[in-house]
Order: C-alpha cells, then sequence, then structure tokens
C-alpha cells in the first residue's frame, strides 16, 4: 500500500500528464485538476515541514535537558568525588564538566576526583578534552582517575598515549576509589 506522500505525488503526475497529453477533457478542467493536486502536494509538504521543525525542537530540548543532567556529582568519601560522564564528550562539554568539577572540588574540599566514562560516548579527541580538567586537579593538589575504561575507552586514549600518561585508568569503579583510599596518617 503507497504512503500518503506517494498518492499525492502519483496523483500529481496523473494530473500532469492529463495536463500535457490527454485531450480527453477540457483544458480548464484538467487545469483545475493540476491545480488542486499541487495544491494538495504543497499541503503536505507543509505538513512533513512543520512535523520536522517540531521534531528537531524536540531533539534540543532533549538535548538541553541531557546537558543539565549530564554531569552528576557525587560525593562518595568525605575526600572524593565521582563524576559519571554520561553523552558525548566534546569540547564545550569538557569545559563545562571542569568548571563544575573545579567548583565543587574547592567549595567541598576534596582531594579525589574519578570520572566514569562508562556512559560517554567517546571520540579520538576525548583525551585531549580531559587533559586539561586533569591539569587543573593537579595544580590544586587534587588526584583524578578515570573509570569505565573498557576497550572502547582504552582505543581513545591510545591515540592520545602522550597527553594521559599519568591519569590511572581502571575499568570498574571500586578499583579506582581503592586506589584513591585516602592515604594513612603518619
Amino acid at each position: 500500500m503507497a504512503s500518503p506522500g506517494e498518492q499525492l505525488r502519483e496523483r500529481f503526475l496523473g494530473c500532469l500528464r492529463a495536463v500535457l497529453d490527454g485531450p480527453d477533457a477540457p483544458a480548464s478542467a484538467r487545469l483545475d485538476a493540476l491545480r488542486d493536486a499541487s495544491q494538495a502536494l504543497l499541503d503536505s509538504h507543509l505538513g512533513l515541514e512543520a512535523t520536522v521543525t517540531a521534531r528537531d525542537l524536540q531533539i534540543a530540548a532533549h538535548r538541553a535537558v541531557l546537558a543539565h543532567l549530564a554531569f552528576p556529582m557525587l560525593q562518595v568519601r568525605d575526600d572524593t568525588l565521582c563524576v559519571p560522564v554520561f553523552g558525548e564528550l566534546n569540547a564545550e562539554r569538557a569545559a563545562r564538566l571542569a568548571e563544575a568539577v573545579l567548583a565543587l572540588v574547592v567549595a567541598r574540599g576534596v582531594g579525589n576526583v574519578v570520572f566514569d566514562l562508562s556512559g560517554a560516548l567517546l571520540t579520538r579527541d576525548t583525551p585531549l578534552y580531559l587533559v586539561g580538567v586533569f591539569q587543573i586537579l593537579d595544580q590544586l593538589g587534587v588526584r583524578g582517575a578515570l573509570s569505565g575504561v573498557g576497550p572502547e575507552v582504552a582505543d581513545a586514549l591510545a591515540h592520545h598515549p602522550e597527553v594521559l600518561r599519568d591519569v590511572r585508568c581502571f575499568v570498574e569503579l571500586a578499583d579506582a576509589l581503592a586506589t584513591l583510599a585516602p592515604r594513612p596518617q603518619a
């Protein structure tokens, strides 16, 4: 069964053929039929365009919500934040991530931050975006680590091995937290 769009297209083409080829009906009737078919096709196009525009607005709204929720900060210990990263981590989002993390690190005085990349969509340039965050943390004396480093993350990191060479990487969040356990007091 043909879709409504295909039916309109066929109606339009049929009317056009009748105007160009057919002497059966009077020219004015053929032109009226062509005009009606053209208008139906235009109306259909406007409806589809409105649907696409509404879908684009909905996608933009979803992206805004995801951007807002993308960096939950979990204080898992007095001295440790865990930051699950969801979605694509590009330059813009990495800058927002750095700003949010640094504000919370300073406000709460934590000494460790673990970025969990289990839910992140990574590109080969992701390590380049993360390095700035880790450099700033290091300047503040905050130890950082990555968890959720599976094959996809390892592949992204392998393309820039020099960038995050001093950052501890773990498959499991529990391993990262155990490694960043509070240092014993001397």
